[in-house]
């Protein structure tokens, strides 16, 4: 017999602590673990720009609901802003072009 536990998703964030954990320094690399190996679809997410958490779908599909919950938490217009110039000024790479600019509810 195995079981299977369902924790309900954190109480959601304020704007203030989304900005305050977005603003924590992020290597904005691949684990250590990965070593030389390619990750798949990380080129794609490389240059992306998270701006909010949960989703209000609940599609039968996708896990998201179950980790983030089905309330949109949003960044302030400052943090996105802020890690954008981070990412233009300090990631090796960059061309110029943020590949994507959203969140899960964003799709």
């Amino acid at each position: 017999e195995v079981d299977v536990w369902f924790n309900p998703p954190p109480i959601p964030m304020t704007t203030d602590e989304m900005d305050y954990v977005f603003g924590m320094p992020y290597a904005r690399v691949p684990h250590p673990a990965y070593g030389k190996e390619k990750i798949p679809a990380y080129d794609m997410i490389r240059f992306s720009v998270n701006i909010m958490r949960g989703c209000f779908g609940g599609c039968t599909f996708c896990s998201i609901t179950e980790h983030e919950g089905r309330i949109i938490q949003n960044r302030s217009e400052e943090s996105i802003i802020r890690e954008i110039e981070e990412i233009r000024d300090k990631v090796p790479g960059f061309t110029g072009v943020i590949s994507d600019l959203g969140g899960p509810t964003a799709n």
